[in-house]
């Protein structure tokens, strides 16, 4: 999970302007030893950020990421030992992950291999939110479950999450954002002026919450870009 204090200074900190570029490459599924060529990010620059995380400007959002086309795998590193195969094959093969493949875009399909590999909840809330961004302006319906699964994901590592740390505030964060997007004002106005209540010294993230508290009670639920 990205740590939202530092991305959030970094996108909001002005920077020389390179264009999104663009590559293919070939790649070997570690599953299923298919090969295959896959459009892969270089490079690209952020100018500021939406309160869901998501950069802004000529930058992938999110980066590409290779899929394997024949069993649905996402490479998600280069290189996998021989004891991580073996045991991602056992899920990738299975019929509970096969019902995923084809009717759901890569970042999803990183979210359950992570819900496998029992990663923190907060990591795999994020890559729900990924998934939301790559289908935000096709899928509505689709959008919205994939916000509903990053909101649940986000709901438990709170519970489960003593240290009141960045990652905690990350969470709390993203669980109002969340529910704002989802339409559930009432629920995201109580998330924020709960969170105002919290001793946070960083201007940055009183003015992201200021800004949600807005928005919630303007009832706006579209996605919005953090006001600098």
């Amino acid at each position: 999970m990205k740590k939202l204090l530092f991305t959030i200074v970094l996108l909001l900190i002005p920077t020389v302007s390179y264009a999104m570029t663009l590559g293919e490459e070939d790649f070997v599924c570690p599953i299923d030893n298919h090969q295959f060529k896959a459009p892969i990010n270089y490079s690209g620059t952020s100018f500021g950020m939406r309160l869901d995380m998501k950069p802004l400007g000529p930058t992938p959002a999110p980066w590409l990421l290779p899929t394997c086309p024949q069993c649905g795998f996402p490479l998600f590193k280069k290189e996998f030992s021989k004891a991580e195969i073996k045991k991602y094959r056992s899920f990738v093969t299975s019929d509970a992950y096969k019902q995923y493949v084809g009717g759901h875009p890569s970042y999803f399909l990183l979210a359950k291999v992570k819900e496998f590999d029992k990663a923190p909840a907060n990591e795999i809330a994020y890559r729900y939110i990924q998934a939301s961004w790559q289908v935000e302006n096709r899928d509505k319906e689709q959008y919205k479950s994939y916000l509903s699964l990053a909101l649940k994901e986000n709901i438990a590592f709170v519970k489960n999450t003593e240290d009141k740390g960045e990652d905690w505030l990350t969470a709390c964060i993203m669980m109002g954002e969340l529910e704002r997007q989802l339409g559930n004002f009432e629920a995201a106005l109580i998330q924020f002026k709960k969170l105002q209540r919290e001793p946070i010294e960083n201007e940055i993230l009183k003015r992201i919450i200021s800004q949600e508290i807005d928005l919630c009670q303007k009832n706006i639920s579209s996605p919005q870009q953090i006001e600098q």
